[in-house]
């Protein structure tokens, strides 16, 4: 593709309908490669637009009423702890420094602890004292006597349902993430997507449809110098498919720009009675 045609911004799937014979491109002379490749290009480029546009077109129906949900008011709980984010060094461990090597042993929390100690107790009754042994917290006893002593009436099956039942409207917070009202028709929304829309149409109709055009009248004046040039002079079987097939791209060229130039922005009482028909809100 020529240097003219790579400024242009287009997707080149666009490219195959501009696209000329390259059997008979090789018949022509030389400096018709330049300008057929900028052409194909802008005109690669006209219908880039105009499928963005398309794309833009089908949003109508959702830009002038945008979902509004109160994720401003949810907390947000981070996934980093201060203990992760702020440390240096693994916080999971605690490091102490051996005077022999000056290396630092890395000693796990876990491997040293092996649940609290028996702890001794005297109670004293005038002269009689006894020693009374509070049970290892790390591990209860498991005897009917103490699961009844220690059973608290909040996980009582009865107390368990209740709570439950109490807390059923807190146990998704992610609700409040989610649109909780039907979506209203937002003016100043509509406003910036309609902006956006003809700004999108403007560059089309006074830009690049214009280029593409150019490009055409340059092809067209180089057939006619050409045809006056007994040095460039084509065989009548490469002039005429030359004719034929740039013909059929004038036809259509011309096709395309009347259909830019009737582009314009949706309206918005065309979109309301779409929404309608979707059963949405207007």
């Amino acid at each position: 593709m020529a240097d003219d045609g790579d400024q242009y911004c287009y997707d080149p799937v666009f490219l195959k309908q501009w696209q000329a014979p390259k059997e008979m491109v090789s018949r022509l002379p030389d400096r018709f490669t330049t300008p057929i490749e900028s052409w194909q290009a802008s005109g690669a480029a006209v219908l880039t637009a105009m499928a963005r546009l398309e794309k833009l077109e089908n949003t109508a129906v959702h830009r002038g009423w945008p979902e509004k949900t109160h994720a401003h008011l949810s907390r947000q709980t981070s996934t980093n702890t201060p203990s992760t984010t702020d440390c240096t060094s693994p916080p999971a461990s605690l490091g102490t420094m051996s005077p022999a090597n000056g290396s630092i042993d890395t000693v796990s929390p876990r491997d040293t602890f092996n649940g609290f100690p028996p702890l001794q107790t005297t109670i004293s009754y005038g002269s009689v004292s006894s020693n009374y042994s509070i049970p290892d917290l790390a591990t209860p006893p498991e005897t009917p006597e103490y699961s009844k002593q220690y059973q608290s009436p909040l996980f009582a099956p009865t107390a368990m349902l209740r709570l439950n039942t109490e807390l059923a409207p807190y146990q998704r917070r992610d609700s409040l993430n989610s649109p909780i009202t039907t979506p209203q028709f937002d003016e100043a929304a509509w406003d910036v997507y309609i902006n956006s829309f003809e700004a999108e149409v403007s560059q089309l109709q006074s830009e690049t449809m214009v280029r593409f055009r150019h490009m055409r009248h340059a092809v067209d004046k180089l057939w006619i110098d050409t045809q006056g040039d007994t040095e460039q002079t084509m065989d009548p079987a490469t002039s005429a498919e030359f004719v034929a097939w740039w013909n059929d791209m004038g036809e259509q060229s011309r096709a395309l720009e009347q259909e830019v130039q009737k582009l314009a922005a949706p309206e918005l009482e065309r979109v309301k009675l779409e929404r309608a028909s979707m059963g949405l809100s207007v």
